[in-house]
């Protein structure tokens, strides 16, 4: 629709929204940024953030085979004339859930272990048993909760304040013309930083909420594998990895801002008044 054909009202309150949005992105680049970059420089140097040493002891994981398998029978009549026997672990119970494990599928049973005689009859006297899988607890860490959530405050408020700035610069853009377009290429330029930099804050931001995930699938191994200690150490180098991330987003930030600020400021002029008034004579 032509802006000739918008309605006085309408077009009086774009107006105001405008410029509204011009004056909220200089507050953003004038006061704003300045501050979360001396309050990130500055924090990059106290502890935790100083130092690439995860501020937590690693998390002691000790779980008890006997945890995580166990036998149930159907019939409780014959559990009590097998005393000697109960609460013990079928060793069979557990090879054939470990193999379930690793192959994707049921545990492989014999015709015997279904009740099922060689010929192919159900065999009367067989016993059966379900085997139910209960798993141990295995705690979280605390303290890397406590350092993922905050870096993720983190990065969504600067992702705010890029989008403002960004905002601002675009309303800035003058119409298309042939020629005098420099200062049009410094505000592409700067919009093409803010669109890096909003892209990567993005990726990071999946890159924390993925970490609980991961963990999440390398306890339920471990549950499902205690005696394999493998899985211990790579709940322990996850959670270490995962701070340096946090760490090096932290520093990522920091830069980033301090960048965009500094190019920003160099180039204010030309961002907001892309085009001179006048063109210089060639002769």
């Amino acid at each position: 629709m032509p802006r000739s054909k918008i309605s006085k009202e309408d077009d009086e309150a774009l107006k105001v929204r405008n410029d509204k949005c011009i004056a909220n992105g200089k507050e953003v680049l004038h006061v704003l940024v300045p501050k979360k970059i001396h309050y990130l420089s500055k924090l990059s140097e106290e502890e935790p953030w100083n130092s690439w040493n995860a501020p937590f002891n690693d998390p002691t994981i000790v779980i008890d085979p006997k945890c995580c398998h166990a036998d149930v029978d159907d019939d409780d009549d014959e559990n009590e004339g097998e005393g000697a026997n109960d609460g013990a672990v079928d060793a069979k119970t557990i090879r054939d859930t470990e193999m379930e494990e690793i192959l994707g599928s049921g545990p492989v049973k014999s015709p015997v272990d279904n009740g099922v005689g060689g010929d192919g009859k159900t065999s009367e006297g067989s016993n059966k048993k379900c085997h139910k899988k209960i798993h141990a607890p295995v705690p979280s860490n605390e303290k890397l909760m406590e350092l993922n959530e905050f870096i993720a405050s983190e990065l969504k408020e600067s992702l705010l304040y890029i989008q403002s700035m960004r905002l601002w610069v675009n309303l800035l853009v003058p119409k298309v013309e042939d020629g005098n377009n420099f200062g049009v290429g410094i505000q592409k330029y700067i919009l093409s930083s803010m669109t890096h930099m909003e892209k990567k804050c993005c990726e990071n931001l999946e890159a924390l909420s993925s970490y609980y995930s991961r963990r999440g699938l390398m306890v339920a191994k471990l549950t499902g594998s205690p005696h394999i200690n493998d899985y211990k150490h790579a709940i322990i180098l996850a959670d270490r990895q995962a701070f340096i991330n946090c760490r090096l987003i932290l520093l990522y930030l920091e830069g980033s801002l301090s960048s965009l600020y500094e190019n920003m400021m160099k180039n204010l002029d030309k961002i907001e008044k892309p085009r001179s008034s006048h063109v210089n004579n060639l002769y």
